[in-house]
């Protein structure tokens, strides 16, 4: 529901100045929290303590270090559902990659209460535990029941999302192809450069990689992570695009 505020993570904020879903197995809080993979902004649960997000996608449970969480602002309540259904005011906190608005809602899993995703049109709430994504028909929802007035304190405003496929002139004879390691290596990936070492030779190849709010441009080996750079460490990922060409205008020589 519009009202809601969600700000980046940072180990400034306090417990009581999130919603906070749950108590871990260790016993440290869970609070709502959201972030982007795979093209997808979904609501998952924040690990107050260790400052991370794990959210479910495709089957599996994903590690988000840069997130979003959600601020006390008063007026929450979690009330029963299941099998898809929405109650009035439930609070909105993501959208899948087919448009579809992704609810914050939790259910209970090996004894554990978890904050995940509920999919409308899939029936359920989906949850991430032991890096698997799970299912479940009988769950609860958030909702706001109505604003309080609190303001919250100064902080960054979050920017925008980039476009998941941004044109560029010439964008006709290139594409960007979603990959994760494991999956089979794309066909006519563009060349960036070479690495040598020992005689041997391994092609780099253009890549990019959504995270914090931006799209980071960098370069993957064939069937390996994805490398950049930001704010002096190198970012390394399993799951990124690569920029492939739907006809030689890049030749692969000359490296």
């Amino acid at each position: 529901m519009d009202g809601c505020t969600w700000v980046p993570y940072n180990r400034s904020l306090s417990d009581s100045q999130l919603v906070i879903a749950a108590t871990d197995s260790d016993g440290g809080a869970i609070c709502v929290a959201r972030g982007h993979y795979g093209g997808e902004l979904i609501p998952g649960k924040g690990l107050v303590r260790h400052g991370k997000c794990h959210v479910s996608y495709d089957g599996k449970e994903h590690v988000l270090t840069s997130f979003e969480v959600l601020m006390n602002t008063g007026g929450f309540s979690w009330v029963s559902s299941g099998s898809g259904h929405i109650p009035h005011n439930a609070v909105i906190g993501g959208r899948a990659n087919d448009g579809q608005t992704l609810y914050v809602g939790r259910a209970q899993h090996l004894h554990l209460t978890i904050p995940g995703k509920v999919h409308p049109s899939h029936k359920c709430l989906y949850l991430p535990c032991d890096w698997k994504e799970h299912s479940k028909t009988t769950y609860e929802v958030l909702i706001r029941n109505a604003p309080s007035g609190w303001i919250p304190p100064p902080t960054m405003p979050i920017m925008p999302q980039p476009p998941t496929n941004p044109s560029f002139p010439g964008s006709s004879s290139v594409s960007w192809v979603p990959y994760s390691v494991g999956r089979p290596w794309p066909h006519n990936a563009v060349p960036a450069g070479c690495y040598r070492e020992s005689g041997n030779r391994k092609t780099q190849y253009i890549a990019r990689k959504r995270h914090s709010n931006s799209i980071v441009i960098g370069y993957a080996y064939a069937n390996g992570q994805f490398y950049s750079g930001w704010h002096g460490k190198e970012l390394c990922s399993n799951d990124y695009e690569v920029l492939v060409q739907n006809t030689t205008v890049f030749p692969h020589e000359g490296f």
